[in-house]
């Protein structure tokens, strides 16, 4: 009869092991984050012009309006679809900054 030989394996290595797995899971996840990140701060720059534009289509909104161009209603679309944008790109920029806190967070959980 052969005698069966279970392998053990040293603790050391296998919490170096289990440490190596979690090290690879937070890393992963660090990448995810940074690829969302590079995502808002990219859709920032396209609210930014879409801030603009809507800026300058505001102002000539309300030059047609004193000149009797167009209506009060029209101009208040004007300004809400301004405003809207504003608030679109403010609430991107501080989902933008909360995100680069998780970054620094996660880098030090990797430290760890």
């Amino acid at each position: 009869m052969a005698k069966q030989t279970a392998f053990k394996e040293i603790p050391e290595i296998k919490a170096y092991k289990e440490l190596q797995v979690q090290i690879e899971a937070e890393q992963r996840k660090l990448s995810e984050i940074k690829l969302k990140l590079v995502n808002m701060k990219n859709s920032s720059k396209e609210l930014e012009g879409k801030i603009s534009e809507g800026e300058l289509n505001k102002q000539e909104n309300m030059e047609q309006f004193a000149l009797g161009e167009i209506s009060q209603g029209e101009l208040n679309k004007s300004k809400k679809q301004h405003l809207e944008a504003v608030q679109e790109y403010n609430d991107a920029k501080k989902l933008v900054e909360i995100t680069e806190s998780a970054i620094e967070k996660q880098k030090k959980i990797l430290l760890n």
